[in-house]
């Protein structure tokens, strides 16, 4: 079983770029036993995003941004910390 809630938000800073953040939670409940460890696998995630969409023309974006997830879990080789940089250039056809 999985159960989860994310909120998000965007907001219009200039004619030409917004801003946004968005942050999650996540619990895992597994139901079949590990064979490995012995053990029913239980994961807590937790992430937030923020960035910048910076409107280039009316087709083209730049989108920066940052992106952390902390996964807690009973089973230490699914326990992980990550953080995540990435820019991406867009082009939306219209």
């Amino acid at each position: 079983d999985i159960l989860g809630l994310r909120l998000g938000g965007q907001l219009n800073l200039r004619e030409d770029l917004d801003a946004f953040a968005s942050a999650g939670w996540q619990h895992g409940d597994y139901k079949q036993q590990n064979v490995a460890f012995q053990t029913t696998r239980d994961d807590k995630l937790v992430d937030a995003v923020a960035g910048l969409i910076w409107r280039l023309s009316k087709a083209w974006s730049v989108r920066p941004q940052v992106l952390y997830i902390q996964n807690d879990s009973n089973i230490p080789i699914y326990a992980y910390n990550r953080t995540d940089y990435s820019v991406t250039l867009r082009y939306d056809f219209r």
